[in-house]
């Protein structure tokens, strides 16, 4: 009988924390949706791509995330909004946004129903992202 109270015990701690905090279960499958000039240099490429800066949350689902995001600087892309929407998979190994982060967005566009230029963004693993960076390097020496 104790073992069975332990065990019921471990499983709703367990359980509270995988859905309280989940977190990736294994680092080499983290993923960022925001790049840097040098991926780019390295190849990383879609239809939009733009420098941006979080301004605030729009939407959450429990598998997309949108935010609102400053344009800084266009750098591929008809994007003509100072703000845009920027929709990315969420998952318990996807770094997602913060408000006041900054970085580049790569992906597909269109707009939103309401008008708003939207990038579906793609993200990356931060092991496949050190692994191309890796080989850039060796192939520039």
């Amino acid at each position: 009988m104790q073992l069975l109270v332990a065990f019921c015990f471990a499983a709703a701690v367990v359980n509270a924390a995988t859905n309280s905090a989940l977190a990736c279960y294994e680092m080499a499958l983290e993923e960022s949706t925001f790049f840097e000039e040098e991926d780019l240099a390295a190849g990383v490429d879609g239809p939009a791509i733009a420098e941006v800066t979080i301004i605030r949350f729009s939407a959450n689902t429990e598998n997309r995330a949108v935010a609102l995001a400053r344009v800084n600087k266009v750098i591929k892309g008809p994007i003509d909004s100072a703000v845009i929407a920027i929709v990315a998979d969420r998952s318990s190994c996807n770094r997602g946004f913060e408000v006041g982060a900054t970085g580049i967005v790569v992906g597909q566009f269109r707009r939103d129903i309401q008008g708003m230029f939207e990038i579906t963004a793609v993200s990356e693993r931060l092991d496949d992202r050190q692994e191309r960076r890796i080989l850039r390097v060796g192939r520039q020496k």
